[in-house]
Formats: C-alpha cells, structure tokens, sequence
C-alpha cells in the first residue's frame, strides 16, 4: 500500500553580496522516501553554518501521522553533520495556520563551515524525509506540503553561510526557485507569493497492517503481527515495558524484505514471569528497514489476571466512527472502589477522564478528530490499556 503525498517545496536565503548565484529546489521520491535536492546554477565554492526547512500538513493528515524522520545527506553537505546534527524542532514555532500544522526541522550548533565545490546543473539530495503512519492509518492517503511564504512565515527552506556566502532564493518567479517542470504560483492577499513544486505516490517501507498482542495460560504473551507492504526490510525487534513508556528488546524476527502481498509474523513472550507481580505488560514492534530506518508500532497492552482479582474489559468496536461501547467484567458493584477511564490522544494530551460507575457503558467520542486514542482503566492496583482508531 502506498502513502500518498502531494509535497509544496520552496527556498528562501538571505540576500547579500552575491545575488547572482543560486542553488534551485527540486523534490523526488524512491518508492519509499521524499527527496530534497538542491541544483546551482553556476560553480559554487561554498560552506553553510545552518540549515532548516519546515513540512505542512492539514490537520486531517497531521492526525494519520505518528511521526517524521529526517535524515541530512552528509556526503554532499558535509558541514550539515555538525554537532547538533539534524533535529526536529516542533510544530507551528513560526507561526500557526488555521487548518494546518507544520513541522519544523533545523541543523543547530554545527561545526565550522566545511566549503564544498557544488557543480552547474547537478543535483545534490540535501534532505531525506520519512512519513510514519499511524497504526491503522497506514492504508490512508495524506497530502504534505513543504512552503514557502515571501514573507517568511509560518514556514521556508532555508540555508546559511558564512561572511560573503549569502544567496538570494526568494525569487520574483517559480522558475528562478525550482527545477522542477511541473510548477504553481500562489498569489497571496497579503502581497506576498507561493511557489510550488508536487510530487507524488510516495510508499512506506513497511506497513503494518494489524499487530496483537494476548495472553497465553496467563504466563506467556503472543504477539502476532501482519505487513501489507514491505520494501527493503530488514527485520523486527519485538519490545517489552513495565509501564509502557521504557522499553527494552526482548527478541528479533527476519523480514520478508520484499512483498506486496501480506506477510504474517508470531513472537511469543515466554519469560514475563508472574513472580514479578506485573499485571500487565506493554509490547511494540520496531519495524527496520536495510538502510537502518525504523519505526514503531502502536503498544499493545497484555493483561495478565491475578488469582484475587478476576476483571477484565472490552471496548468496542474498533475501528469506530463516533461511539465506543464499554464492557467490564468482574465489577464488584458492593465495593466504594471505581474504576477510573482516562482517554488520552496519540500526542499524550488528556481528552477525558470519568469515573466508572457501571458495568456496561457507551462513550461518544464523535467531537473528536480521526486518529489513534489511548483508553485507560485503572482499577483496584490494576491498569488496562487499549487503543481505539477513530476514522470518520
């Protein structure tokens, strides 16, 4: 399955002595990352002390994304591997966008300036950029955007260089920003411009497509796991937590590598040792790819029931569009102790917190946008976690 992206790409430097050289932004992908490259259109002798760029995406989209990698190409710019290397900064830091959310990424702190002969014509991959997918989202498409406004805000690519190496990227036209064919221009009512570039039918390395995790003779934990895609993988590391925040590998399984047809993948946990006490375990898979790329699963929680307690949960259904139904067995409706529900979002924000005062309940969750939600249900020392995908 593909990720669909639409990527907007422009460039901004500062205007200095030089204004005549220039480098021109272009976008690509290899069926499984987006690709920034950059082209001078004269021999450039040049080192750069910083570098940032930002990604849009509308807030539909934003809520189908787990996270994004960015790597810096340190080849073609050696000066971009500094010590502060390439970092994600956060959302919105120039300024926010009614309907849209942008991520910002910045090389910080780096090293002195490391001059580098760039020739007329050639492109040179500055920036690689992986979109990770939601757990269930990843058949979704999305949209993103990298923009650039003339006056700088909320967002721009941007590269700086030192004494007389200043470039003016800002451009009266698209064609003096971009060497890409396929081009827009926005005419913004502010005055200001929008130069835009599209790419297209971008692919995820490895997408999952379900991940379980349930206890076997209240010992043992099974994890089971389907891909719907995989290019180049390498293989998966199967994590364990306490609390569901610290993780720790607990084993590897090998990778199809290679498959556009499902996949089905089985782990059992066989040292979760109830001697420890744990009432419930937390489990992910990190999924690697060959080129040393990852990312994670959603966590999965295992309950494991202890003699005196005999609880337990459903909710349903899931996927759902509005409403979950609440299940609970073993309710010891004479006893003063509740359970407590707390809801929180993908991002770790709180949504909902209540007392649980019956057995059988529904929660509408219909205000909320699509995305991956965390319920959580405290009970007599006990914790149990389930995540519920809301798609409208």
């Amino acid at each position: 399955m593909k990720l669909f992206n639409t990527i907007i790409i422009t460039a901004y430097m500062l205007v200095g002595s030089i204004s005549a050289q220039n480098f021109k932004a272009s976008l690509d992908n290899d069926n499984q990352d987006l690709i920034i490259y950059l082209t001078p259109d004269s021999e450039l002798n040049i080192g750069f002390s910083s570098a940032e760029f930002f990604i849009r995406l509308s807030t539909d989209d934003a809520a189908k994304i787990d996270n994004m990698v960015a790597t810096s190409d340190e080849i073609n710019f050696p000066d971009l591997a500094g010590a502060g290397g390439l970092t994600f900064v956060g959302t919105d830091t120039q300024a926010a966008e009614p309907g849209y959310v942008h991520y910002h990424f910045s090389w910080q702190e780096l090293n002195t300036e490391i001059e580098s002969t760039y020739e007329v014509g050639t492109a040179y991959r500055i920036v690689t950029i992986r979109m990770n997918a939601v757990a269930g989202m990843e058949a979704e498409t999305v949209d993103a955007e990298l923009v650039h406004n003339d006056f700088f805000t909320p967002s721009y690519l941007a590269l700086f260089g030192g004494g007389l190496d200043r470039f003016d990227f800002t451009g009266s036209d698209a064609s003096s920003v971009f060497d890409d064919d396929d081009i827009e221009t926005t005419n913004n009512g502010d005055g200001s411009n929008t130069f835009i570039a599209k790419q297209a039918n971008v692919a995820l390395p490895i997408i999952l497509k379900s991940f379980t995790a349930v206890p076997f003779k209240n010992r043992d934990a099974n994890l089971d796991w389907v891909t719907a895609l995989e290019v180049n993988g390498s293989h998966f590391d199967v994590e364990r937590s306490d609390d569901g925040v610290n993780f720790a590998q607990i084993g590897r399984v090998e990778a199809t590598g290679n498959s556009n047809t499902d996949q089905d993948y089985k782990f059992s946990d066989r040292e979760v040792g109830m001697e420890r006490n744990d009432v419930v375990q937390y489990y992910r898979i990190k999924m690697v790819d060959l080129d040393g790329e990852y990312k994670y699963s959603g966590v999965r929680a295992v309950n494991f029931t202890r003699a005196d307690i005999d609880f337990m949960i459903n909710i349903f259904p899931n996927p759902t569009a509005n409403y979950v139904q609440l299940e609970l067995t073993g309710l010891e409706n004479a006893s003063t102790e509740r359970p407590m529900l707390n809801v929180y979002s993908n991002t770790g924000e709180l949504i909902r917190a209540e007392v649980l005062n019956s057995d059988l309940g529904k929660i509408d969750i219909s205000n909320l946008p699509s995305s991956l939600y965390h319920f959580i249900i405290d009970y007599k020392g006990q914790r149990y976690m389930e995540e519920i995908i809301l798609i409208k």
